[in-house]
């Protein structure tokens, strides 16, 4: 369905599609189960849309609902929220030298700043628990957004990153967001974004909270990270899928087979049909039963996306 009234955070396009409406309650609940976490204050409706541009492919929720400091403070518990090593930071060095001023935008505690060799890094961060843990370890980082840095700060980096943070911002400051980020490099300096990859098998996912508000606003697939550069000027370097991780092929076999049996491809479901509940019993029975090997062999053959993508841009242009 339609939906004229929004318009698309990133392109600015009119012609967006509804794709499906989401009942707060519903989704405070999941993460209340999986998480232990109670987000029902965070939100300002009772409902929210998942809609996509037809124009850029962005899908975002509207309205927005953003994770607090204690939201995110409960969530780093999580032992992979806060990795040390991440294949996007391997993708990203390669192209970091050590002449370089480097600008990591929401940069945790700085894990990104021990993968390179550069002239000098600064990380942006919301995070006030985050940027102690790097003034523990001596990175340089700043509480402050990257909207305000870009101010005193045009034109003065060769590098500007950010790592699975776009899918946090606001939809109504996302375009800002990115511009000032762009505003920030010098040129012939790089934009290097990573980013959850809605190409890949986590876009399947059913009830995956952290997929969602108040974690994730927006999704990311390949069309939307190439529209990034006709938007803002970029020309492309470089768009890099992770290799599927282990710890994902099993979430990858399970949520490809539930999604070739079911009908019903809704990304919240609380009502669950019989039928539903046999497909799920029944794929998660496939997957159980496979041996390693057949895993394997069945992953090495469809050659799957893993669960991030890393684009790199150029910014040609005097800014």
């Amino acid at each position: 369905m339609n939906n004229k009234n929004n318009t698309c955070p990133l392109c600015k396009g009119t012609n967006i599609s509804k794709l499906e409406r989401i009942h707060v309650t519903d989704l405070n609940n999941i993460y209340l189960t999986n998480y232990q976490i109670d987000t029902s204050h965070l939100f300002t409706s009772d409902t929210i849309d998942f809609c996509m541009c037809e124009d850029c492919a962005l899908k975002f929720f509207e309205p927005s609902a953003i994770g607090d400091e204690g939201f995110y403070a409960a969530l780093q518990k999580m032992d992979l929220y806060y990795m040390e090593d991440k294949e996007e930071y391997n993708i990203a060095a390669n192209y970091i030298l050590p002449s370089h001023d480097i600008l990591d935008v929401g940069c945790g505690k700085g894990a990104f700043s021990k993968k390179v060799f550069c002239n000098s890094f600064t990380g942006l961060e919301y995070s006030n628990s985050a940027k102690k843990m790097g003034d523990q370890d001596g990175v340089n980082i700043i509480n402050e957004s990257i909207q305000e840095h870009s101010i005193h700060n045009k034109d003065k980096y060769h590098a500007v990153c950010t790592f699975q943070v776009l899918e946090h911002v606001e939809t109504n400051i996302l375009f800002d967001f990115i511009k000032a980020m762009v505003d920030c490099i010098k040129t012939n300096g790089l934009l290097i974004i990573s980013v959850p990859s809605d190409d890949s098998f986590i876009s399947k996912g059913v009830n995956s909270a952290l997929n969602m508000p108040p974690h994730h606003q927006t999704r990311w697939p390949d069309r939307t990270l190439k529209e990034i550069a006709q938007i803002f000027n970029l020309d492309i370097v470089d768009l890099h899928h992770d290799k599927l991780a282990d710890r994902n092929k099993d979430e990858y076999l399970y949520l490809n087979i539930n999604h070739i049996l079911s009908r019903n491809h809704q990304i919240v479901t609380t009502t669950v049909p019989i039928m539903q509940k046999i497909i799920q019993k029944a794929s998660v029975s496939a997957v159980h039963l496979m041996g390693n090997k057949l895993k394997d062999t069945l992953i090495d053959r469809m050659k799957p996306y893993g669960h991030s993508v890393t684009a790199v841009y150029k910014k040609s242009y005097v800014g």
